[in-house]
């Protein structure tokens, strides 16, 4: 036993050093990954647009599990099973519908198998389960890995903001990197210091100042208007969608009966929902300019909502009128229509359409709203007061949540679409920044980057949370199509979970059984409740003590400082006394040389 022990741990040790060198191997990789580019866009204007080139770079690693994870156990083993043979003649216009030849392919959820694909080494690989519990698996990844970058950005919020002195004190002495040899990279990192400064000088000039009540009455009724106007736009943008996407959802409705449908009208819903989505967060930035926020990050907040329940609404609208158009209950599931609709497969062109789409505006954005306002306010005399655009870091972080977004949700029912993702990422960061450096000027108004990156990772996680929400809803909710998918013939998609518990042996059932037991679930629920009030105390009782602390560092200071003024004053009294006693002796000396000199000449 003894020998046993040391053994396994030495293993279990040397399964932690590994683990810790692919931690820190895949860490380099993604800080490796464009850095030079990032040194000088932080360099040139600052962290707060530095944060989106950021936060772009790290959803490319976010999708490349979204890729690798359905690719390995969900991809390979339907190529084995059946490669795509596809009756259709692959022509252009299908690479931008994604129907036509794709539509049998492994590109969508409505090719793949559901019966079991025999082994040659073990027992035979079933792909239901398979398909289920991959997608289970990236959603849950998804979720540790959003919660772990949420805290993260929260816990440097919190070292950032606390404090009033160090922030100062940390920029101004530790900002530099006496690394730095290269005279070009000193040029950037003294710009980038720079930046840093105002953002915090700004900040505080803005704490200090004070608007009066009648100030305070007009900003008030103000936002009240501007809330309104857009609400109002957010409504009309949504009943536009709706109205285009029963015309389109009609006619593919009418293809399935065997007409023929135009890609005009498979592209109206998708054009439409991306140029509403670029068009009006821009009216949603003037309404912003006419608010007057005293900070920055206010007016970062109250566009990024306005975008959100804009591009949201969109959303929503399209998904709910496509799935009661091509859904089917279950009077109707038997009807030649249901039979022969596959509305998952539908479902995945239609995010396949919104991704290529979305792909296209994003191209296009830096080209009419930052190269030709560069160019008008540079060479027309009369516009020249517009001059380069700034970087709008709120619609521009909006843009990539909700291509993620699109990316979510369609790779459910299009395994495949996180390749486009991740390439359409990869060139629109060579695309922003190329024209971020030609065309735009730094922020006039500069604001600290740690509370942004708190918003874009919260907003990005409630946006995974809502979007897993739709499809747990359509796995639990909704029945699968009749005639194709890895879920043909089952009344749920989740029923085939059921299945598998019931052929497990006895022995698993009980211990399933008791996994999901009421009073087990509960029983951890209470624990993980008392866990939430231990944690959240004690984090209120270290809130204290630093206040404490830092009430007795300010006592501190103070006390110092009164002592060192006591010490100089008296270091400056005591030189004087000096200076008096060297006076009154020289005095001395000179009447005493005075007497001996009368003495010496007779007189007394």
């Amino acid at each position: 036993m003894s020998d046993i022990t040391p053994l396994s741990t030495s293993y279990s040790c040397d399964c932690l050093q590994q683990w810790s060198h692919l931690k820190h191997f895949f860490q380099d990789l993604q800080l490796s990954l464009w850095n030079s580019h990032m040194k000088e866009i932080e360099g040139y204007f600052g962290t707060g647009v530095v944060s989106y080139f950021i936060f772009l770079r790290w959803l490319v690693f976010l999708n490349i599990p979204l890729f690798v994870l359905p690719f390995s156990f969900v991809f390979i083993p339907q190529l084995a099973y059946q490669q795509s043979s596809s009756g259709t003649v692959f022509e252009a216009i299908d690479f931008i519908t994604g129907s036509g030849w794709f539509t049998n392919t492994e590109l969508y959820y409505g090719y793949y198998t559901n019966n079991s694909i025999p082994s040659a080494i073990g027992p035979d690989y079933d792909m239901p389960i398979a398909y289920l519990f991959t997608f289970g698996g990236c959603f849950i990844l998804g979720i540790i890995i959003l919660l772990l970058s949420l805290s993260k950005a929260y816990t440097q919020t919190y070292q950032e903001g606390s404090g009033r002195f160090r922030r100062f004190s940390s920029k101004l002495f530790s900002s530099w990197h006496y690394g730095v040899i290269d005279p070009s990279t000193a040029i950037l990192k003294h710009k980038s210091i720079f930046t840093e400064l105002q953002e915090v000088l700004a900040d505080v000039k803005r704490q200090g100042s004070k608007s009066s009540v009648r100030n305070l009455v007009k900003k008030f009724g103000l936002r009240i208007i501007s809330n309104l106007v857009a609400l109002l736009l957010v409504a009309g943008s949504g009943y536009l969608v709706y109205y285009v996407a029963n015309i389109g959802y009609n006619q593919i409705l009418q293809s399935v009966n065997g007409k023929e449908i135009t890609a005009l009208v498979q592209l109206a819903v998708p054009a439409t929902i991306s140029l509403l989505n670029n068009v009006i967060p821009f009216g949603f930035t003037v309404i912003a300019y006419f608010e007057k926020y005293s900070k920055p990050r206010h007016e970062l907040v109250a566009t990024v909502i306005r975008t959100v329940l804009l591009t949201g609404t969109n959303l929503v609208v399209m998904i709910v009128t496509l799935m009661r158009r091509l859904t089917c209950d279950f009077k109707q599931f038997e009807s030649a229509s249901c039979r022969g609709t596959c509305w998952e497969t539908v479902l995945g062109q239609e995010f396949y359409r919104l991704i290529l789409i979305d792909f296209v505006f994003l191209m296009l954005n830096p080209f009419f709203k930052e190269f030709l306002r560069r160019i008008i306010g540079q060479y027309l005399p009369c516009c020249q007061i517009l001059g380069k655009p700034e970087f709008n870091v709120a619609y521009n972080v909006l843009e990539l949540v909700y291509s993620q977004a699109l990316c979510w949700i369609g790779t459910f029912y299009a395994p495949m679409l996180a390749v486009y993702a991740v390439v359409k990422l990869i060139l629109l960061f060579y695309i922003r920044k190329i024209s971020l450096i030609n065309n735009c000027r730094p922020s006039i108004r500069p604001y600290r980057t740690a509370k942004n990156n708190v918003l874009f990772s919260f907003l990005l996680f409630v946006t995974y949370m809502i979007s897993l929400s739709f499809i747990v809803v359509c796995v639990i909710m909704v029945r699968p199509s009749i005639e194709c998918g890895p879920f043909r013939g089952k009344v749920r998609m989740y029923t085939i979970v059921s299945e598998l518990v019931a052929k497990a042996p006895p022995a698993s059932k009980e211990i399933l059984s008791y996994l999901t037991s009421t009073w087990l679930i509960l029983g951890i629920i209470a624990l993980l409740a008392l866990f939430i009030y231990y944690f959240r105390t004690t984090a209120r009782a270290r809130k204290g003590m630093i206040r404490v602390l830092n009430r007795q560092l300010e006592t501190e200071r103070t006390d110092k400082r009164f002592l060192l003024d006591f010490l100089q004053n008296a270091a400056e009294d005591t030189e004087m006394d000096e200076e008096d006693d060297d006076v009154y002796d020289e005095n001395e000396n000179v009447l005493e040389d005075v007497s001996l000199v009368s003495q010496d000449d007779g007189y007394v």
